[in-house]
């Protein structure tokens, strides 16, 4: 899989690209009823000596935690809140704070797989010529997985907010395990 970065069809001209990033995570109570999960990651894009004046420096800073609480064998529920910082120098000197929460119920099938939904909230807040703007809405999600003899199909429908507005996904997915391998697809 060849993977393009996001500025792509920008990367015209001469000069120097640099790109550098990581992302870090550690579960606390795994065999535990209360799970805690901690993330953190960067990613920062700098260009040096371009032609192309749409090629400016971002950064990208994210934190997370997720508490995931099993209240039986076969329901669990979670809680979640995560915050990203982005800064951009372009012309705007673009700052985008995002806030979101979310809590969720996953519940296992007798048949094997699972169903789950989940309820989130979004705040954005962007800054761009010193003017800041918010945005805030609902995220949502809807997901089943289900358990067959040569692996897992799955299901999902769910709305996420970022600063270009709400978006509705349907994901549907395809897991194979096979004799000699794996197979999976998502659309």
């Amino acid at each position: 899989v060849i993977e393009l970065p996001e500025d792509a069809d920008e990367l015209t001209g001469t000069g120097n690209r640099t790109s550098y990033g990581f992302d870090a995570g550690i579960t606390l109570g795994t065999s535990k009823p209360l799970t805690v999960d901690l993330t953190a990651g960067l990613s920062v894009l700098d260009y040096r000596d371009v032609t192309n004046a749409n090629l400016v420096d971002t950064r990208r800073q994210r934190l997370g935690t997720t508490a995931r609480l099993r209240f039986s064998d076969i329901l669990q529920g979670s809680f979640g809140i995560s915050y990203d910082r982005f800064d951009s120098e372009d012309a705007e000197n673009t700052q985008r704070d995002t806030l979101e929460t979310e809590v969720g119920l996953e519940r296992e099938l007798a048949q094997g797989g699972s169903v789950s939904a989940s309820l989130g909230y979004s705040t954005i807040d962007t800054e761009e010529f010193c003017v800041t703007t918010q945005t805030n809405d609902l995220n949502g999600r809807l997901g089943l997985s289900l358990d067959r003899p040569n692996g897992t199909v799955t299901a999902a429908a769910f709305a996420d907010t970022d600063q270009d507005g709400t978006r509705v996904n349907l994901e549907f997915g395809r897991n194979l395990e096979l004799p000699n391998g794996a197979l999976s697809a998502t659309l």
